[in-house]
């Protein structure tokens, strides 16, 4: 599918949880601010909410429920599979994160309970 990198934030920016290759490795904090920002830029500016960032050979995809911003970096291309997994990884931990997106970080149980869940998700997309 071409996923690199999996980011969950709230919608200040505060990384919920990051799921991230060895040849994207970047502080979650610095990339949920950009995603954020960018889209805090993209409300207030334009009205509108963003879905995607594209570069030459990657793409940030962008979909927010609530209070919870869910970002997916992956191969350009990829908007229909990427779009599922979004709706997906949204509809699946909803309420693992309702409880835990005023924390820095989720817990180490929530945690736990992320990767698994994102696992079987990327493993059934």
């Amino acid at each position: 599918m071409g996923v690199r990198n999996i980011w969950i934030l709230n919608d200040n920016g505060i990384p919920l949880y990051a799921r991230m290759t060895k040849k994207v490795k970047e502080d979650p904090v610095l990339v949920s601010g950009f995603i954020c920002a960018i889209s805090a830029f993209a409300k207030s500016i334009i009205g509108d909410e963003i879905r995607s960032i594209k570069l030459k050979k990657h793409a940030f995809y962008v979909k927010r429920c609530g209070e919870i911003i869910v970002a997916v970096l992956s191969d350009v291309n990829q908007e229909e599979r990427i779009e599922r997994l979004l709706s997906k990884i949204v509809e699946e931990l909803s309420d693992i994160f309702r409880y835990e997106k005023t924390s820095f970080m989720v817990s180490s149980n929530g945690s736990r309970k992320i990767k698994k869940k994102i696992r079987e998700i990327l493993n059934n997309i």
